[in-house]
């Protein structure tokens, strides 16, 4: 298969977000790193759902392609997340170690905490494997890659998939 006849894998998450934004809790939806497949999915189902999404991005350029959907978050730091509770809270970010901080900032503000990018090959890239640890349930989505995985203290996403 040539490249341009290639699939793009970048959205290997869309199975894992639609099947849990089916779930229909009602609390907010939280993206952390903006991109053409997530975003838009995530807001209009919010939409759809009547739930508020918040999206944040710390690539300026990105920002404004995303086309004003997504915030600018100049330090994730500083990002005032953690006083609300979340349904979804999607780590997708840069620098790709700060996915695995902010996860388990998320730990008890977060129903599922959804990793992209969590095959185990890539792990020094994420560090991801330092996160699981911190909660009581992990489902692996394994059938594309990059591989996606949802953690929870709340709930066991095993139930779902």
């Amino acid at each position: 298969m040539n490249q341009e006849n290639q699939i793009d894998l970048s959205g290997s998450h869309i199975p894992v977000l639609t099947k849990l934004m089916s779930l229909r809790f009602t609390e907010p939806i939280l993206e952390l790193g903006a991109g053409h497949n997530s975003t838009p999915l995530l807001y209009w189902l919010s939409k759809a759902q009547d739930r508020a999404f918040e999206s944040y991005e710390n690539d300026k350029k990105w920002c404004e392609k995303i086309g004003g959907i997504t915030e600018y978050c100049e330090d994730w730091e500083k990002l005032d997340i953690d006083n609300i509770f979340w349904d979804i809270a999607l780590m997708d970010h840069r620098p790709a170690l700060r996915r695995k901080t902010d996860a388990v900032r998320l730990k008890n503000n977060a129903r599922f905490v959804v990793l992209h990018d969590s095959e185990p090959e890539i792990d020094r890239f994420y560090g991801y494997s330092r996160v699981y640890k911190h909660f009581k349930y992990r489902y692996d989505f394994k059938k594309f890659k990059p591989n996606t995985t949802i953690l929870s203290n709340f709930v066991d996403p095993n139930n779902f998939f």
